[in-house]
């Protein structure tokens, strides 16, 4: 890998970060590979945890298959809210092409659904209105809430157990041959070993969103319009009361 301080590698995550270079033309730049630069970004949530923090927050982790999800559910309430896949991806933190894949699953699983669907973007790409048919079989439609499993929970599992088959391996032989006989090589193992990782961040990086959220909302409620002190509750007036 070029060499260069740690300052020149930090303004070059940033330059990652602000969208002004790609990871990929950032691995030829540094005349190094991905696993090394994996690696190395890796390591500022010890060196540098805010700018690791800032990277995590702009790419977060996206696993390539999402069983978490009730794509069914999804897509009703997409054509009941219309919603857009940006604000589909900000809810349920899924990639468009995942959602869009998915979707055309249910071409096979839920034609009825599926067409509804079609028809719906359709027209949002042409900017028509829904005809009243399609209208009324949009709100003929049970919304339900969209399931969403822990984060990736079943992944992080199965990733566990292979560090922790690696990791037992490796105290009785190298880690080549460790990798090898878990039928992988090292970096493939160290692939798997940065999935891991990145899931553990993202996912403790939602936990303390959710637990900013949640006491910013009891500040809100604690505290008076005009900011001073908690609100008394009054005791509603009975019938009769003046």
């Amino acid at each position: 890998m070029k060499e260069m301080s740690k300052e020149e590698f930090y303004e070059k995550i940033r330059s990652v970060i602000r969208g002004e270079i790609s990871t990929t033309k950032l691995v030829k730049e540094l005349q190094t590979d991905s696993r090394t630069l994996n690696n190395k970004i890796q390591e500022l949530s010890v060196y540098n945890p805010e700018l690791y923090n800032e990277y995590v927050e702009k790419f977060p982790y996206k696993s390539k298959s999402r069983d978490d999800i009730d794509f069914e559910a999804l897509a009703i309430e997409i054509v009941k809210e219309n919603m857009t896949m940006k604000t589909v991806e900000e809810k349920y933190n899924v990639g468009e092409r995942t959602v869009r894949r998915r979707i055309e699953d249910l071409k096979k699983e839920n034609p009825y659904l599926y067409k509804i669907y079609k028809e719906v973007k359709e027209n949002i790409k042409h900017s028509k209105k829904n005809s009243p048919e399609l209208q009324s079989k949009i709100g003929d439609l049970v919304s339900r809430t969209v399931k969403v499993s822990e984060l990736n929970e079943k992944r992080q599992k199965e990733l566990e157990e292979i560090e922790a088959v690696f990791q037992n391996r490796c105290k009785y032989v190298s880690k080549k041959e460790a990798a090898k006989s878990m039928g992988m090589t090292t970096d493939r193992v160290y692939k798997l070993q940065n999935e891991l990782y990145r899931i553990r961040i993202e996912k403790e990086r939602v936990t303390f969103k959710a637990a900013l959220n949640c006491t910013s909302s009891r500040i809100t409620t604690s505290t008076g319009s005009n900011g001073k002190g908690k609100t008394k509750n009054k005791t509603p007036k009975q019938p009769g009361d003046e």
